[in-house]
């Protein structure tokens, strides 16, 4: 086969990619990728544990957000590491925000998917349209489970229940995010003013860290 012949493959698989529900996405990667994936990261945390924890030997990022669809602001992700710093009382430059991630990526799905299966990230912050399938697959935890009491008051009118990965079939749902652009001041954090739904990933090291970003993220730009 040609060069020619190659490069029309693929580009014709990467319109097929982007005409692909985020479900179809998800699914295609689990398919094809996810074994891979799987293989590289093992291997990468091999190394990164190597090197942690041997070469050098400081605890990882006390909490970790990724954000997806959106970039913060130099001033926005100073004053939210600051905070979260005074809350978690760790240096501010502890806390990693990463927001260089996009749907329209296939590489981006990949890394994303990646993500939920290791232990590397606490909260993503992602559209409603993407959270659902990720929520389905098992990427996401139940907050009821996290807020045995009760959630707290302030999530009320920013609830997102959908299916987990036990109930995909049956169609019953639960509370599993928090949808962030509906907050009246929520145009203060993003600046592309796209739907997100914050999520608290289930194989998070630091939930009790996730869930106070949660509570803050809600307090702040709920007006």
């Amino acid at each position: 086969m040609s060069k020619g012949e190659n490069e029309i493959i693929k580009e014709n698989n990467r319109i097929a990619f982007r005409e692909m529900t985020p479900g179809q996405k998800i699914g295609y990667f689990r398919d094809y990728y996810l074994l891979p994936v799987i293989l590289v990261v093992g291997g990468l945390l091999l190394v990164g544990f190597f090197l942690s924890h041997v070469l050098w030997p400081a605890e990882g990022a006390p909490l970790h957000v990724v954000i997806v669809d959106d970039i913060l602001t130099d001033e926005t992700r100073e004053e939210v590491r600051n905070r979260m710093g005074e809350i978690l009382g760790v240096p501010p430059e502890e806390i990693d925000i990463t927001d260089s991630y996009t749907t329209s990526s296939t590489d981006d799905y990949v890394m994303l998917m990646a993500m939920l299966s290791a232990n590397d990230v606490d909260i993503m912050i992602l559209p409603e349209e993407l959270f659902r399938p990720f929520c389905a697959d098992g990427g996401f935890t139940d907050l009821a489970e996290l807020y045995p009491e009760g959630l707290p008051e302030i999530f009320e009118d920013i609830l997102v229940e959908t299916a987990g990965p036990d109930t995909e079939l049956t169609g019953e749902e639960h509370v599993y995010g928090l949808h962030f652009s509906e907050m009246e001041g929520y145009d203060a954090f993003s600046s592309s003013g796209t739907d997100a739904v914050c999520g608290i990933v289930g194989r998070s090291e630091h939930k009790d860290a996730a869930m106070a970003f949660a509570e803050y993220m809600a307090e702040q730009y709920q007006s």
